[in-house]
């Protein structure tokens, strides 16, 4: 017998293959909210370096 949550996995699975352009949309989202985390992340560690080196 399949949980919900194996049914959820396969439906998602069953998506993918069949609908890549959302995979690459929802890939393309991650990436760039990724980069500007990132961005985020190093500025402010460069700004607690300026901090601490002043």
């Amino acid at each position: 017998m399949l949980d919900l949550y194996d049914e959820f996995i396969y439906l998602c699975v069953g998506n993918m293959l069949t609908c890549p352009h959302i995979i690459i949309e929802v890939l393309g989202h991650y990436r760039n909210t990724f980069r500007r985390f990132l961005f985020h992340l190093l500025r402010s560690q460069q700004d607690t370096a300026n901090y601490h080196s002043s």
